[in-house]
């Protein structure tokens, strides 16, 4: 695999155990190993496709499953792609020595891994397979979710039958599929369907749908949930925003349980990517252009990174997925492969999010992250804004400034802003009925120079926050803009008080019109982050830390709203330096 355009070698990348450390004659035993699944350096591999007759399965029999007691064949046909030893002097069919991660994929509805002898993932696959996963791709065109999940189970079952007395499979499973696919997969937390000393490792899942998703029975609470990643296109003419939906319906933290501390959870990606449509990430033989080509930039460099950094342990690679996050992040917080103008020139000439100039050039793609939380308190919620009425934003008489837990003793409005237009709702727009989390709604098109809000972190004559274990400030912001509304980008100024005096003020101000997935009441909740040593100030109080303050930095001219979510301060490395100087 290429990393920012430098190929990467033994020397610095981690990848499947060699078999040192197991018995390589039968299955493999991970019960005295921790997680993530030890492992050793590695040349990257070369990609293998077993689609000449080596080990496809062109109709899955029953007894491909006997366990599952399947009565009639289905029609479906399993594709392996798999790492592969160059080396002459390999005896054993191209295998490398060793045993690997599995990743089981299914297809979408109305698309194939296979169209014409063009493999429509091989960007994807393919750089798998060279980082040591063993694929199957799941060809079937059911369109049942419940019979996809069937399969699903057969396939598992067949790849553990046919590599466990060989040692090629490791314990750890990853779930992947595009469209209802990738429903399909994220409704497996619940119930893995492991084999074994298998276990669920993470679960990718592209463009995937949510209309099976209105069941709050969908929603995974934060300690069953597993590392999830949703890649998905603003403009996907199949399931609009439902990738949003998956998003928030895994590791789901509203409404916060305020009798217990806040449980361990995963961590999960959601990389929302301008103009690309349902099948431009593959499932279909689309022709090259600048759609096809960005979809394919973004999907085969961040599922692999991601599957390497939770899988592999390689924290090194994290910084992928948080550097674009960062209030002022650039261009080149991105890989080399994403960031090739030539991928968004095609947008920018349009300027039709008014982001050229803040943006410049940057790659047209926003990010949502929630960190890992460990039993250490690696993130501190502040407000989740989930509120206890979900009429609130339909409702002008319905109180909407009350406190969410474990923090926020207060939240007031600051300048003229009328709290009549502020509310918190789950529903972001008509078209995310099942939207599943809170978020503030604030008119910020029409806010001037200091109006806002306040979230008081301790009452009168009680002691601050300690903040100094964190390094990071964070949120989750987005934008509806309606026929009417400005397409001038917003910002916001953030400030921390503390006992002692004010830190100091941090300006966001990339906070651009969505592009044209919902219509124009869209709205993508991106996270950003702020380095806390940023905040700081000759007179600020890390260790007593009394309020947070989020304003409008300049006048505003339109009627565009503002969406503001999970207000949090997060530790990103274990030996975290003070956070002030």
């Amino acid at each position: 695999m290429t990393i920012d355009g430098t190929a990467t070698t033994g020397a610095d990348v981690t990848g499947p155990d060699t078999g040192t450390a197991t018995d390589t004659t039968g299955d493999v035993d991970c019960s005295e190993y921790p997680l993530p699944f030890p492992s050793l350096g590695f040349d990257d591999f070369e990609p293998h496709r077993e689609d000449d007759g080596g080990l496809v399965i062109p109709q899955v029999a029953p007894a491909h499953c006997p366990s599952l007691g399947l009565d009639d064949p289905l029609s479906a046909a399993f594709y392996v792609y798999r790492p592969f030893d160059p080396d002459p002097m390999n005896m054993d069919d191209g295998w490398p020595a060793g045993q690997f991660p599995l990743v089981v994929f299914a297809e979408p509805n109305g698309g194939s891994l296979i169209v014409d002898e063009v493999h429509t993932y091989a960007h994807i696959f393919d750089e798998l397979a060279a980082d040591g996963f063993i694929v199957v791709g799941m060809n079937s065109g059911i369109s049942s979710a419940s019979s996809r999940q069937t399969l699903t189970r057969c396939a598992i079952e067949w790849a553990y039958e046919q590599w466990s007395e060989s040692s090629r499979l490791n314990c750890d499973l990853v779930l992947m599929g595009h469209s209802v696919g990738g429903y399909v997969m994220h409704d497996f937390v619940a119930d893995p369907p492991t084999r074994g000393d298998q276990r669920l490792r993470a679960v990718v899942a592209i463009a995937p749908t949510s209309i099976f998703a209105t069941d709050p029975s969908t929603e995974v609470a934060p300690s069953d949930a597993v590392p999830y990643l949703v890649v998905h296109g603003s403009t996907d003419e199949d399931n609009m925003g439902d990738g949003t939906t998956n998003y928030d319906r895994m590791a789901v933290e509203d409404p916060p349980d305020v009798a217990v501390p806040p449980l361990p959870s995963p961590d999960k990606v959601m990389v929302w990517v301008y103009r690309v449509g349902h099948y431009a990430w593959g499932g279909q033989d689309l022709p090259p252009g600048p759609e096809v080509d960005r979809a394919r930039a973004v999907s085969g460099f961040y599922i692999p990174t991601f599957l390497r950094w939770q899988i592999y342990g390689e924290m090194e690679l994290r910084h992928w997925f948080f550097d674009p996050l960062t209030y002022d992040g650039g261009a080149t917080s991105f890989p080399s492969s994403v960031a090739d103008f030539t991928l968004w020139a095609d947008i920018y000439a349009d300027d039709a999010t008014g982001a050229y100039d803040v943006l410049g050039g940057r790659p047209l793609l926003q990010l949502g992250v929630s960190q890992a939380r460990d039993e250490m308190g690696s993130r501190l919620q502040i407000d989740t804004m989930w509120r206890e009425d979900e009429l609130a934003c339909n409702d002008p008489a319905q109180p909407v400034l009350s406190p969410s837990a474990p923090l926020g003793e207060d939240v007031s409005l600051l300048g003229a802003l009328d709290s009549a237009d502020v509310c918190f709702a789950t529903s972001l727009s008509q078209t995310l009925p099942s939207h599943s989390t809170f978020a503030l709604q604030v008119p910020w098109g029409a806010a001037s120079d200091g109006d806002g809000l306040r979230w008081q972190l301790s009452g009168p004559g009680d002691p601050g926050v300690d903040l100094s274990m964190y390094d990071h400030f964070s949120l989750r912001l987005g934008r509806r803009t309606g026929p009417f509304g400005t397409r001038e980008p917003f910002a916001i100024r953030v400030q921390l008080d503390s006992g002692e005096g004010p830190g100091s003020p941090v300006v966001y101000d990339r906070i651009v019109a969505q592009d044209n997935s919902f219509g124009t009441d869209g709205v993508f909740m991106h996270t950003v982050r702020v380095p806390l040593a940023d905040l700081c100030s000759p007179d600020f109080d890390i260790t007593d830390v009394r309020a947070i303050s989020i304003v409008a930095p300049q006048a505003n001219d339109g009627v565009s709203l503002l969406h503001v979510d999970s207000l949090e301060f997060t530790r990103h490395d274990e030996d975290t330096a003070a956070a002030c100087p």
